[in-house]
């Protein structure tokens, strides 16, 4: 690998930050690889299933300690010149400082995920591929270049040839509730307690638990007390069977990370959890333009008998019917891994 031009992704995965950051680095990374470069997984602080993850689908891996993942010298050991690092993580220290610096005087390029433009940024490359990130005026150097937008989201390369209509909106509805893989905020162990309140307007409800998820028993114990509607229970599904239920879906309850922008193709209507800080402005924005019903923050969530005759009130009031799931649907480039990977591969040839 050291012999041709190498892309390195820094992105952990834990039961803090679920495996987000490391999933969209492994289609990135599988989409360099087609492209002929050498591809590197650097971790600091992951799950021993998540590293093993990476080494079974053929990358080379690099593990260094948490204490000296800001140091340049760490890199410099195993990265050699005219590579590019991309760091995948919503921690500005990553961002810019001496560890960047260096690694630039050092003849290797930088790269980083971002979701804000409250932090100074002097990566070589800045990815914000959220709808709000074009409204930004980000803090760089005027050499960096910017992907921002929608059109640089990544998705599984089984959505990327999806063909989908507008739903059709008819009670009784199949729910879905998913909340990412890690659902750090226990949001489906909270969502379950509510299901007997909804039973009238409901003719299913699709439950999809991922493989970091700390609730897993509970979440089965408090299914079996459900008489009022049919639960489907599904722990740690391919992409294949993601993508069906999406298509048996009628309305959805989750967070506004990956999943929500994978319904967005499906034209599901979605009630929205901003479930971590970084979400909430850009859930406002996106709420703002109708393209889903934001319920709240993960903060503020109520009692669970305030919550199911909130959402009672959502759908006797047909809101859902009025989402523009068209629009949203509209904006989104299925091959944004692609046009990422354009980018990596421009700004390291021109490195040599």
């Amino acid at each position: 690998m050291e012999n041709k031009q190498t892309i390195f992704f820094k992105a952990e995965a834990n039961n803090q930050v679920g495996e987000g950051h490391l999933h969209r680095c492994i289609l990135l990374a599988d989409e360099c690889m087609k492209a002929g470069f050498g591809v590197g997984f650097i971790f600091a602080d992951s799950s021993i299933s998540s590293i093993e993850k990476a080494i079974k689908l053929g990358y080379k891996i690099h593990i260094i300690t948490k204490q000296h993942q800001l140091d340049s010298e760490t890199y410099l050991e195993f990265v050699p010149k005219y590579s590019l690092i991309l760091f995948d993580t919503d921690n500005p220290i990553f961002y810019t400082g001496e560890l960047i610096s260096n690694l630039r005087i050092n003849n290797i390029k930088t790269a980083c995920f971002t979701i804000s433009d409250l932090n100074e940024i002097s990566t070589d490359i800045l990815i914000n591929p959220n709808i709000i990130s074009k409204t930004h005026t980000y803090l760089t150097p005027k050499t960096t270049k910017k992907l921002l937008g929608p059109k640089y989201l990544i998705f599984n390369k089984e959505y990327r040839a999806i063909n989908t209509k507008k739903k059709t909106f008819n009670y009784p509805l199949n729910l879905l509730l998913f909340f990412g893989n890690a659902d750090t905020h226990h949001l489906t162990r909270y969502f379950i307690r509510i299901i007997d309140s909804l039973g009238f307007y409901l003719r299913k409800v699709i439950i999809i638990v991922g493989s970091l998820n700390s609730d897993t028993e509970e979440i089965n114990d408090f299914i079996k007390n459900i008489e009022s509607v049919e639960i489907s229970l599904h722990n740690n599904i391919s992409t294949n069977r993601m993508i069906q239920l999406y298509k048996e879906t009628d309305i959805a309850i989750t967070s506004a990370g990956k999943s929500m922008w994978e319904m967005a193709l499906f034209y599901i209507p979605q009630i929205v959890i901003a479930s971590s800080t970084r979400e909430t402005t850009y859930t406002d924005y996106i709420s703002q333009l109708g393209y889903i019903h934001k319920l709240c923050n993960y903060t503020e969530l109520p009692t669970s008998k305030m919550m199911g005759a909130k959402i009672i009130n959502i759908l006797e009031s047909r809101k859902m019917e009025t989402l523009k799931t068209k629009e949203f649907y509209s904006i989104i480039n299925p091959d944004g891994v692609k046009e990422i990977c354009c980018n990596f591969l421009e700004i390291i040839k021109h490195n040599n």
